[in-house]
């Protein structure tokens, strides 16, 4: 006589929420890639922008606040160049 296994009757529950699928993960990237180049960037930009105007406007700053001026823009720059190559 043989011996048969009996069907499986169990149901899996699947949580869609926690699930990641490649889909879910294309659209999470392109959601944020839109949401730098259309928000963060432009104002990376301008405060770049506003930053070496500063410095080139002003001569007669103190050291600490150059140099401090200097560091920021080396950071925006960074950050800015870090979004582009996203």
């Amino acid at each position: 006589m043989p011996t048969f296994k009996p069907k499986n009757t169990k149901n899996l529950i699947i949580c869609k929420k926690t699930t990641t699928t490649l889909d879910s993960k294309h659209k999470e990237t392109v959601a944020q890639f839109q949401k730098d180049t259309k928000e963060r960037l432009p104002l990376l930009q301008s405060e770049e922008i506003a930053i070496s105007d500063k410095l080139k406007s002003y001569h007669r700053l103190p050291i600490e606040e150059r140099l401090g001026l200097n560091d920021r823009l080396q950071t925006v720059q960074k950050e800015i160049k870090t979004l582009q190559t996203k």
